[in-house]
């Protein structure tokens, strides 16, 4: 429909020319004898919708039966204000597939310009309730037809279906109160099915594909966003594409062009449900947003949270970590456990602060899945793992700096265990340590995964105190490996440790 036609008001049309229009464009013959349409229409009018607004209400039902459309109209507007309701419960989100506040078909990713490339314009789409900020050299009308273009016929896009900057304090309110919800469970918009189209505006929200010298390096480029990471989808539609536009993807994936070189950040992108938690912190580490929270915040669909923690604008980036590690999935916390190097130096001794993960070396995850569980008992604001545990071990060769010679990667020492009764002869492995943390010799508990098979991670730890009979409260000192396979199955069958509940400082 022309845009002249979206932005009329249905009041100013009347109940008559109404229906012509719509008659017009889905090629029917209704009259307003036919039940239950007068009411429809003339609800449309009592409401001051644009003629686009009210188009977009009634088409998908346009061939169906009309006296059930109120019923239908009013239950959805019910069914999703107390799905909304019950989503909340506290700091939680405990419904992470929530759909979004204003239903869509195809969703939309783009990097938001700089501020001096961005204009902000009023429009009946979103029935004019905030300014729209788009790129100050396209319009509204042009990014219609190109998604138009592209087969789109419902869309969701961030600055026309999620509420920004209000004129006063009560919409400043209001946006504040919907982004507490909407903002966390943007993510499910972008994955609802194996189908879900992606649009991607790679160079800008309407602008075209380019991929010029230097802009891979520029902040505000789509791939170094923080909020895109969540949107990224491996068969999404590239948006923008003109006859200037270069050949995507590339003829030459291998070559050192930027655009082959684009073709392979984007292929090396975490999708969702990455296999180890590194991957995705990895990908985050160097992207750029407005206010710091939205790195962490970013993340929490991609790793799978439920429940999501709600959005806090106001709040510390570590205090906002501290949330997203109490909803990760146990085996993500199990992953900072086994292979991060290090003691905290935030509020956890067991996982890294915010502030470690933006600024250290994080492992390479890639590809590793190790299937160790750290719960939460949110009751007690306790993290808990149960584990394999050796007390009393020596270790040996980990204080020295890792060697620097070239293809060197890891540091080699000895693990060594003495039996209980005092004629047995100890016993000694060879373990490594992937890292450049320094361990200094000396006597450390050391905990690993339950039985045979899950005995190649370590962490090394100090007994802080015994709180019960088989539960042990630990701090961390850093993590090792077993050297190979043959040694992790001699310190399964050495049978000289025990399960164990360990409490995590």
């Amino acid at each position: 429909i022309p845009d002249e036609l979206a932005d009329q008001n249905c009041a100013t049309m009347g109940v008559e020319k109404l229906l012509q229009e719509l008659n017009s464009i889905l090629g029917t013959a209704y009259t307003l004898e036919t039940p239950s349409l007068r009411d429809i229409l003339e609800a449309c009018i009592k409401k001051e919708l644009e003629f686009g607004t009210a188009y977009g209400h009634l088409r998908p039902r346009w061939l169906l039966d009309f006296t059930k459309f109120e019923s239908y109209m009013t239950g959805y507007e019910a069914d999703d204000t107390a799905a909304r309701e019950k989503a909340l419960q506290g700091d939680h989100i405990i419904n992470p597939r929530l759909p979004p506040r204003r239903r869509q078909m195809w969703a939309v990713s783009h990097s938001w310009m700089a501020p001096p490339q961005r204009q902000y314009v009023w429009t009946a789409v979103n029935a004019r309730q905030w300014s729209v900020p788009i790129p100050d050299d396209v319009s509204l009308a042009q990014i219609r037809i190109e998604l138009l273009n592209l087969g789109a016929e419902y869309v969701w896009l961030d600055v026309l279906c999620l509420r920004q900057n209000g004129r006063d304090a009560d919409e400043e309110a209001l946006r504040a109160a919907e982004w507490t919800l909407d903002v966390p469970t943007i993510g499910h918009v972008y994955h609802q099915g194996a189908n879900q189209p992606v649009i991607c505006y790679y160079s800008g929200l309407g602008r075209p594909f380019t991929v010029e010298a230097g802009v891979l390096a520029g902040e505000r480029h789509w791939m170094n966003r923080a909020w895109t990471l969540q949107e990224n989808r491996e068969q999404s539609i590239v948006a923008g594409i003109t006859n200037a536009s270069p050949p995507f993807p590339p003829d030459e994936f291998e070559g050192d062009t930027e655009v082959a070189r684009f073709a392979r950040l984007l292929s090396n992108l975490p999708y969702e449900h990455p296999t180890n938690i590194f991957i995705a912190l990895q990908a985050m580490q160097k992207r750029a947003s407005v206010n710091p929270v939205d790195k962490i915040a970013g993340l929490a669909y991609v790793l799978q949270c439920n429940p999501l923690p709600v959005y806090k604008t106001t709040e510390t980036d570590e205090d906002a970590w501290a949330r997203l590690i109490e909803c990760l999935p146990a085996r993500y916390r199990g992953d900072i456990l086994f292979q991060y190097p290090e003691c905290g130096d935030g509020r956890l001794n067991w996982a890294p602060s915010w502030t470690q993960v933006l600024e250290n070396t994080l492992p390479k995850g890639g590809g590793v899945y190790i299937a160790q569980d750290v719960t939460y008992a949110r009751e007690h604001t306790q993290y808990r793992y149960r584990g394999y545990v050796i007390r009393g071990s020596a270790l040996k060769g980990f204080e020295g700096a890792l060697d620097p010679s070239p293809g060197n990667s890891k540091r080699t020492g000895q693990l060594a265990i003495q039996p209980a009764m005092p004629q047995s002869n100890g016993l000694s492995f060879d373990m490594v340590a992937l890292h450049k943390t320094p361990i200094p010799d000396g006597q450390y508990t050391l905990i690993s995964g339950r039985g045979m098979g899950h005995l190649e991670y370590w962490v090394v730890a100090k007994d802080k105190v015994a709180l019960l009979e088989g539960v042990l409260l630990v701090e961390k000192v850093s993590v090792l490996r077993a050297s190979s396979p043959t040694v992790e199955r001699a310190i399964g069958e050495s049978h000289l440790g025990e399960d164990m509940d360990i409490v995590l400082r």
